[in-house]
């Protein structure tokens, strides 16, 4: 009993310390986004635990976890700590586990400028994930892969991939993968210089999340649109849809998105010449930022520092494009790198340092041939070309010009037809947004009236129910007093039968007495002489008057309370019966003999039996039939 009851105790005590490892896990993750200090001590306690109770897959994923503060911290043992966790998962054949390590680890090559092997991780986390056919796992992979590319400047590989994702069976849990693709692929056409499909892909991506209410991933949507109108000139839309972002916001307490808001106002104040707000823009969103993303840190320092150039204040221009450069190169932000680089050459042309200006143009340059951005690739050329004029070497200046001015059309004839493009998926856009409203509002109306129909029916139920309960409580009461009622008459009958009887009796004791009365004195009158013989005569008629009504009225009262219709039926069928021969029924339907009755009208034998075929004759019955029997049935034959 002792080794069963332990053997429970410690798997119960095993649950609960893996229900407390997964709770560090989750706690770590939920914590690292606000840098907390002891995000290190959680989840090397999930190790430790882990390791108490052999739990193999905590352990692998708390590995895992240790791999990402690693590498947030710039930690050697990064990569020590993801094949940590590889061998950990591969011991309990947890694939699913692996192919997400293998994943952190691309992404941790492509953060260090390890380009192949990133490339080469990403694919073999794909080829696990086509394996165990995992499409949420696959999702993941894919999405960051296509940054990955993005990155690169390998924009078609990009999209190629994010459609991939797009393709896969829909559901609502895929939802913020759909719009992350969706917004990542916005990114892309963006630099890519196709403004309209990359606003199409950001209202698509914000259809879902407004049809999600998903307010967090709207704010998102909201800039990136925003982003889009100001470089295609709509302003007062552009506008608008930044400050409904900077309320939401507000309202999620997001700094970050918040941040975001507020640097695109500062676009927007910049677009329509305030120079002076969109400088307090950018500082309050650089504010409240506080360098928790590296790319809005950067685009913000480069804002500021453009609108010092701007101001011909190139000084103050220097430090912010040297802060905005120096977070670049930390967050290897290549594109950005390049951008900043022009900044660079823009100055040093402006101070007349223009061999210095050329080195940070073709710095500039390099890295932008690998790309296809289109904006950057014009800036770059015309500062060049500047540059070039400047120091006397006309042939390069020449090239550069050409260069710019090729790109330069390429974006002009481009954004006239696309112009038009985005109307037109401008008009479809709303199009479709009309639809969607109106269905959803139909939707509504649809949910409203089952709501209705549902309170009618469930109010309808309810007065069925208490008309149900009301007639049951009716008919019990009803019955109750049937009952009652019963049980009452049933009472007086038992009591007038009672009565009846105490009644029969004294009417027999009562003629009993007065026969024998009349018997003595018709002794006496056998044994007197003539004179006195009147006299008893008289006597004995006075007794035979007095004994046929003596205690009859009491006795045929009682007889009618329980036989209340028996004249009415008797005279009804025989109406020419004697008060005698009714005498005789009432005796009859009593079952009592023909000597009481003849004992109260003071007949004698053959007075009976003369009265009894009377009776027989005035009722029309043969002399065979019962007579007893027929009275006592004269209600059910009537």
């Amino acid at each position: 009993l002792e080794e069963i009851s332990y053997k429970i105790d410690s798997k119960k005590h095993a649950v609960y310390e893996t229900k407390k490892v997964d709770l560090l896990i989750e706690l770590t993750k939920a914590l690292v986004q606000y840098k907390n200090s002891k995000v290190n001590n959680y989840v090397d306690n999930a190790i430790k635990i882990s390791q108490s109770i052999q739990f193999t897959n905590g352990e692998a994923k708390a590995y895992h976890l240790k791999g990402e503060l690693a590498k947030n911290n710039n930690d050697t043992n990064t990569f020590k700590y993801y094949n940590k966790a590889i061998d950990l998962y591969r011991v309990v054949d947890n694939k699913k586990g692996t192919g997400n390590v293998l994943a952190s680890i691309a992404i941790t090559y492509n953060q260090l400028g390890e380009k192949k092997e990133s490339e080469k991780f990403f694919i073999k986390a794909i080829e696990i994930a086509n394996e165990i056919e995992d499409k949420s796992l696959l999702t993941k992979v894919l999405g960051n892969m296509g940054i990955f590319y993005t990155g690169l400047g390998q924009y078609d590989k990009a999209i190629e991939l994010y459609n991939t994702i797009l393709e896969m069976p829909e559901n609502s849990d895929q939802y913020p993968i759909i719009t992350s693709a969706l917004n990542n692929m916005g990114v892309v056409y963006r630099l890519k210089g196709n403004l309209e499909m990359s606003l199409d892909s950001y209202f698509k991506a914000l259809a879902i999340n407004e049809q999600q209410n998903r307010d967090a991933n709207i704010i998102f949507n909201l800039t990136n649109i925003a982003e889009i109108q100001l470089l295609q000139n709509d302003f007062n839309v552009a506008r608008d849809n930044i400050f409904r972002a900077i309320e939401l916001s507000k309202s999620e307490n997001d700094n970050r998105k918040e941040a975001k808001s507020y640097y695109l106002l500062g676009d927007y104040y910049k677009a329509v010449d305030s120079i002076d707000k969109a400088l307090s823009g950018y500082k309050y969103a650089l504010k409240i930022n506080g360098g928790n993303n590296a790319l809005l840190d950067v685009e913000l320092m480069s804002g500021i520092g453009s609108i010092y150039l701007s101001k011909g204040d190139l000084d103050e221009a220097l430090t912010h494009f040297n802060s905005s450069y120096n977070r670049a190169v930390s967050a290897k932000l290549n594109r950005w790198i390049a951008i900043i680089n022009v900044k660079f050459a823009q100055i040093a042309y402006h101070k007349g340092q223009y061999k210095s200006g050329v080195e940070y143009a073709l710095k500039s340059k390099k890295i932008l041939d690998g790309m296809e951005n289109v904006d950057a690739k014009r800036d770059c050329y015309e500062v060049l070309s500047n540059l070039y004029a400047k120091l006397g070497n006309y042939k390069n200046a020449f090239d550069a010009q050409y260069k710019f001015k090729l790109y330069s059309d390429s974006l002009l004839n481009e954004r006239r037809i696309k112009e038009l493009t985005r109307l037109e998926s401008q008009y479809e856009f709303d199009k479709q947004k009309d639809i969607f409203a109106a269905q959803k509002r139909n939707d509504e109306l649809k949910i409203e009236a089952q709501k209705y129909l549902i309170i009618f029916l469930l109010f309808t139920a309810i007065l069925i129910l208490i008309l149900s309960v009301t007639l049951y409580i009716s008919n019990r009461l009803k019955k109750r007093v049937l009952a009652l009622e019963i049980e009452s008459k049933n009472r007086e009958l038992i009591e007038n039968q009672k009565r009846i009887a105490t009644a029969t009796l004294k009417l027999v004791q009562g003629a009993d007495k007065d026969s024998y009365c009349v018997k003595v004195l018709e002794n006496i009158e056998s044994g007197t002489n003539n004179e006195n013989k009147s006299s008893v005569r008289e006597l004995i008629n006075y007794y035979k008057n007095q004994s046929v009504n003596s205690n009859w009225e009491e006795f045929e009262t009682l007889f009618l309370r329980v036989n209340g219709d028996f004249y009415d039926k008797l005279n009804t069928r025989f109406p020419l019966l004697t008060p005698n021969e009714r005498k005789l029924c009432v005796f009859l339907k009593l079952n009592m003999k023909r000597d009481s009755f003849t004992i109260n009208t003071l007949q004698i034998a053959d007075a009976k039996k003369k009265a009894g075929l009377n009776l027989r004759k005035n009722l029309e019955r043969e002399l065979y039939l019962n007579l007893t029997s027929f009275i006592q049935n004269l209600l059910f034959y009537t």
